[in-house]
């Protein structure tokens, strides 16, 4: 698992980052399916 940052402090950016690093591979695998589905 990722490091933790010095004590628990759960931030707007640590909140924005969690979602990005979920996002990331969702995002990919829409592309994927879009482009197979558009065939």
């Amino acid at each position: 698992m990722a490091a933790e940052p010095e004590g628990h402090r759960n931030t707007k950016a640590d909140r924005f980052y969690n979602k990005v690093r979920w996002l990331g591979p969702l995002a990919g695998i829409y592309k994927i399916l879009r482009e197979l589905l558009s065939h």
